[in-house]
């Protein structure tokens, strides 16, 4: 076998098998097993000088990482080791990182940590180790380059930087990617253009005629333009009768999403208008609890208007999210709980924590917009108002 077996037949079939085999153990006796099997091969083919057998190290190194990013079942030493050997084993082969059109094979390790690091919060790193893929990735495939730019894009939204996810999505040729990804595409486009405040571009975002949707995606692009609607100043009603549709009260991104937006707005009448988190933990707990981040966030403020929970537990609910690392799934989600926290902080007369948590959440709007909004979701500007006018009076 020779370098070209990389990209060949021989090397699909054999990703093939090892995924078949990794699913069917974890189907059969749980992800501690898959770990355990994964670990094991790698052992047992490290003397392995052929190429099938470095082909078959590296795919199990890949598959490794990419369960330990759901999972997190890999011990620490091992996770710190995998992607050091991927690299040497690729090189081994004569695959270098920078000139070989195999490069991806390289970007491919950095993809699966970028993810890796985006679960555990660290943006970052997450951000560097997406660069890194598209930079291996760079003299690969048509179809790779097309979804590393999308997967940048994502990334760099998710990290703050909308004009920069937006210029990512303006390269991505539409031709090169699956239809589920150029939906995917359409829609984290118009959220880019929302959350960086070009309200107008986004409004006029047509979900391209030759993009095949299931009914899944086309809720998540209604729930994204409703959400357009709410930063233009209609009511949050239009979106609660939305969530509390069949469908949608079944997604725990949407219910959690809504719950959060009716503890920002500035109105106490909205608080009533949609059920506590109590109440919907007891109907659609294992529902909600897919979106961990959301959950716990939603769960502490709900605990914040709990008179019955010491007030000094209630703020370090509201702290530690804050101030802790950064695992919410989207920027809107992070953008929702640090305004419904500002809200919080607000009606219970916090004016020590206030005006910090106010500089956060606007220098996230700012970031966001290029320096044009403070409060581009549209649902605290009373607050941030009446905290500039404090402080002019104070100086």
């Amino acid at each position: 076998m020779s370098q070209s077996d990389w990209k060949g037949p021989e090397f699909e079939r054999v990703r093939s098998e090892i995924k078949t085999k990794l699913e069917s153990i974890e189907r059969d006796q749980g992800i501690r097993a898959v770990f355990s099997f994964g670990i094991s091969e790698l052992a047992r083919l490290e003397s392995t000088e052929e190429t099938i057998g470095q082909i078959q190290r590296y795919l199990y190194i890949n598959y490794l990482l990419i369960y330990h990013s759901r999972y997190e079942g890999l011990p620490a030493k091992v996770f710190k080791q995998l992607p050091d050997l991927a690299t040497a084993i690729l090189l081994s082969e004569g695959i270098k990182r920078e000139t070989s059109r195999l490069g991806y094979l390289h970007g491919d390790i950095h993809l699966i940590l970028s993810q890796i690091e985006r679960t555990k919060g660290r943006q970052d790193e997450a951000l560097w180790n997406q660069q890194l893929s598209c930079f291996f990735s760079a003299r690969g495939p048509a179809d790779r380059e097309a979804f590393q730019s999308l997967s940048l894009g994502i990334q760099y939204l998710r990290s703050g930087y909308a004009t920069l996810a937006l210029a990512e999505f303006s390269q991505v040729k539409l031709d090169c990617l699956q239809p589920a990804r150029r939906a995917r595409l359409c829609l984290e486009t118009h959220k880019a253009l929302r959350l960086s405040g070009q309200f107008e571009k986004a409004e006029s975002l047509p979900l391209a005629d030759e993009v095949k949707c299931d009914s899944e995606f086309l809720e998540e692009w209604t729930f994204e333009k409703i959400w357009l609607g709410i930063q233009q100043g209609e009511p949050i009603s239009t979106l609660i009768q939305s969530v509390r549709a069949l469908r949608s009260f079944e997604n725990p991104t949407f219910i959690l999403e809504t719950f959060l937006l009716t503890r920002a707005v500035r109105s106490r009448k909205d608080l009533k208008l949609f059920p506590t988190f109590i109440s919907l933990k007891r109907v659609r707990s294992e529902v909600l609890k897919q979106e961990k981040a959301l959950y716990t966030a939603a769960s502490a403020i709900e605990n914040a208007y709990n008179s019955d929970i010491p007030y000094l537990q209630r703020l370090d609910q509201i702290r530690s999210i804050l101030t802790g690392s950064n695992v919410f799934r989207s920027v809107d989600n992070e953008l929702l709980f640090r305004a419904a926290a500002l809200r919080w902080l607000s009606r219970h007369s916090a004016p020590l924590f206030l005006p910090l948590v106010r500089k956060q959440y606007e220098s996230l709007c700012l970031r966001l917009t290029d320096g044009k909004q403070k409060d581009v979701l549209g649902i605290v500007a009373d607050i941030t108002g009446r905290q500039e006018d404090m402080i002019k009076e104070i100086a």
